[in-house]
């Protein structure tokens, strides 16, 4: 049988939606695809190299706000849409932690976010700041919702969406009231 690179990324996402990352290994992706484990070697050269193929997949699944009124909203829903993408694949967020955003799909997210913060009026050099924040936000927040989907039946009354939406209010009012301080190290 011979596999491709996409054969592996889509059996790596079944895995991930079944077991999370911990059930992510070569082993493991070996036997979904039915294959030895050291063919795999002939597309991907390392775990490392499997996570960013993976989050690059997933991110290529981010679907842009075509509808928004001004940078703010569309700085949230940008945030919303990154929030739905990684709640797509079940047990993604650690790949995304574990490997570099300033590549593909994810630098366009980044530069289109980054234009958001200009029209803002937030100064250049604070622009990689906040767009960190907004990302990196959204991910652990994800995260956090993940881990805390398991909770209690007395959790069960959280509102995410309310609480996320917060978040991003109060991260993208201080970046606006901070715009015209200049970055310090």
């Amino acid at each position: 049988m011979s596999v491709t690179k996409e054969d592996i990324i889509k059996a790596s996402l079944r895995i991930l939606n079944r077991e999370g990352t911990s059930g992510l290994t070569m082993r493991a992706l070996a036997k979904e695809l039915d294959i030895k484990a050291s063919s795999l070697y002939n597309h991907i050269d390392s775990r490392q190299e499997l996570y960013e193929e993976i989050a690059e997949y997933i991110c290529s699944l981010y679907v842009m706000p075509d509808k928004w009124d001004g940078p703010t909203d569309f700085l949230i829903q940008s945030c919303l849409a990154y929030r739905a993408m990684l709640k797509s694949v079940h047990g993604c967020v650690p790949i995304f932690e574990e490997t570099i955003s300033d590549a593909g799909c994810r630098m366009k997210i980044r530069r289109t976010v980054a234009d958001k913060c200009l029209e803002l009026g937030i100064l250049q050099e604070n622009i990689p700041i906040i767009t960190n924040m907004l990302i990196r936000y959204t991910l652990s927040f994800t995260a956090d919702e993940y881990r805390n989907s398991y909770t209690p039946a007395s959790d069960a009354q959280i509102n995410h969406e309310r609480r996320f939406l917060l978040g991003l209010q109060v991260i993208i009012a201080g970046a606006v009231a901070t715009k015209d301080q200049r970055a310090q190290a």
